[in-house]
């Protein structure tokens, strides 16, 4: 770690929660960054910084936000700032606040940032056991929105894994035609609408189905949920660290698909660049 880079960040970082600090000793550093390709840690630093409110209000202020985001661009890039970093970082700066509240049967519950990050963890475990003589998987999403739902997707988003939201409102055939066009492999169903759509669609298809329901009315699937937690609790070589350096910036990440007309659904791709350029 560069000693003077890496104390110039620290004085930024006080001097912007602070809110007393120059954009252009920010910007002047952030270049210092790009250029002394500065280690993982200092970057994943300066990303940390460009969170606080306080720096993006000064550089819209300043009106220097093109070169500013083309900076940070360069910074995920170099840095390979993907979404599991993210939520690592979350999870270490604010702990025990609050990331989600769940409603379920007419309580409400909190879920921290610390416990979300390890439930995602907990997840990519089960994941990773779908690996198959190193060929990954494509994961769909077909559900309702739900917290189980959200962790698996956050758990593919964190781990590299391509994830496939489908569009509940879309019909049978279309359903049909995103797994077939995306090359799911591996289905997760949630809810009374998904459970009949599946069952409506699945001799077309030879893949594996996991269940999230509680109730399910799915006739035929491959897992439940409580299984697919129990085998990922037997993984005992998932390096946490070593996933997440590992992630290919520049592979697809996921594919969002519209629910169709009476065309088959349009897809736009997105890999961990754009998803991190946009958060």
């Amino acid at each position: 770690m560069n000693s003077e880079l890496q104390s110039r960040i620290s004085q930024i970082r006080k001097s912007a929660m602070e809110n007393n600090f120059k954009s252009n000793e920010l910007l002047s550093l952030t270049r210092d960054c790009i250029s002394q390709k500065a280690d993982k840690k200092s970057l994943h630093e300066i990303l940390d910084i460009a969170h606080l409110s306080t720096v993006s209000k000064h550089i819209h202020k300043t009106k220097q936000t093109d070169v500013w985001f083309n900076h940070l661009l360069e910074i995920i890039k170099l840095s390979r700032f993907n979404v599991g970093y993210l939520l690592k970082q979350r999870a270490k700066l604010y702990e025990d606040k609050i990331a989600f509240h769940i409603i379920k049967k007419g309580n409400l519950y909190n879920v921290s940032y610390k416990s979300l990050w390890n439930k995602v963890i907990e997840i990519g475990k089960g994941l990773s056991l779908f690996l198959n003589n190193g060929t990954l998987p494509t994961f769909g999403l077909l559900t309702h929105n739900n917290l189980n739902g959200a962790l698996v997707d956050l758990a593919c988003l964190s781990f590299g894994f391509k994830v496939v939201p489908i569009p509940l409102n879309s019909t049978p055939d279309h359903v049909s035609y995103i797994i077939n066009h995306s090359e799911i492999s591996h289905l997760f169903i949630c809810g009374e609408n998904a459970e009949k759509i599946w069952n409506d669609i699945r001799h077309s298809h030879n893949i594996v189905t996991i269940a999230m329901s509680e109730a399910n009315q799915i006739t035929d699937y491959s897992i439940n949920w409580d299984s697919f937690l129990f085998s990922g609790d037997s993984v005992q070589n998932f390096d946490v660290n070593e996933q997440l350096s590992n992630i290919d910036m520049n592979a697809i990440q996921t594919i969002m698909y519209t629910s169709g007309t009476t065309a088959n659904p349009k897809g736009i791709i997105f890999d961990q660049v754009n998803i991190m350029s946009k958060r």
